[in-house]
């Protein structure tokens, strides 16, 4: 939670490439081709200053698709193109709110937010990003162990909520995600972190578990950094991809 009047900007690039993807049954296959998704995360939430238990702010979601060889670099990605094989946009924004239900709880936080698809048909062709309204609620729970560890623990469930008839169906997104982290100095974070997701719809159940590492550091006094990949392992009607992951925030 922050503090009354205290602002945070945060951009949180993630991009995600895969060359095979898990069957219905488990088992990793080859697709013979590379489709990379890049995903931009434009974050703002500011401490109310008449309550420090309530935080409010908004996000935008900018996202590039690129399919190409298997042996295309995933960075095509990046070249933020509109052509047969490639799609970039806004995808969605929308407000939220985060707040700590118990006032003697303060290591447990609640956010909500509430995304609105900004561009159309992104569910087809190309893939861009979902062509439904978005609902997400977060719980978060950190504990200190020690005088170096930390444990945060994430748990979500959002509901994409259909738009289009010519869309896939509403879903649901339950993804619960475990951070370790460990403090070798004051201003760096090293961690490990396990995350499994299961979407639900009347298509079927899908799920993937991905595992990663990354690493923190406070550049200047407002700003840190932050680096982090992760691999997934397992699956089910899901991709057998790599994320890369790279974020910059700001604190005031």
């Amino acid at each position: 939670m922050l503090s009354k009047g205290q602002l945070e900007i945060k951009s949180f690039s993630n991009l995600y490439t895969q060359t095979s993807h898990f069957e219905n049954n488990g088992k990793n296959k080859e697709m013979g081709f590379r489709q990379s998704f890049y995903a931009n995360y434009v974050q703002v939430i500011s401490g109310l200053k008449k309550n420090n238990r309530i935080n409010i702010g908004f996000d935008v979601i900018i996202r590039s698709t690129s399919y190409g060889a298997n042996n295309s670099s995933p960075f095509s990605v990046l070249n933020f193109k509109n052509d047969s094989s490639s799609r970039y946009g806004i995808g969605s924004a929308g407000p939220k709110i985060k707040f700590s239900p118990f006032k003697d709880i303060g290591n447990l936080s609640i956010q909500s937010t509430l995304l609105f698809p900004l561009s159309n048909n992104m569910e087809n062709g190309i893939w861009l990003d979902w062509q439904k309204i978005i609902w997400s609620n977060q719980l978060y729970f950190d504990k200190k162990i020690g005088n170096k560890l930390n444990l945060f623990t994430e748990a979500t469930i959002t509901t994409r909520i259909n738009m289009d008839k010519n869309s896939s169906p509403s879903n649901l997104f339950v993804p619960l995600g475990v951070f370790l982290s460990y403090f070798p100095f004051n201003k760096s974070t090293l961690y490990i972190m396990v995350q499994q997701a299961s979407t639900i719809s009347i298509d079927g159940y899908a799920y993937y578990g991905q595992a990663g590492i990354g690493g923190k550091i406070q550049l200047l006094p407002s700003f840190e950094l932050e680096v982090s990949a992760t691999d997934f392992l397992i699956g089910k009607n899901q991709g057998a991809g790599k994320a890369f992951n790279i974020g910059l925030r700001y604190l005031n």
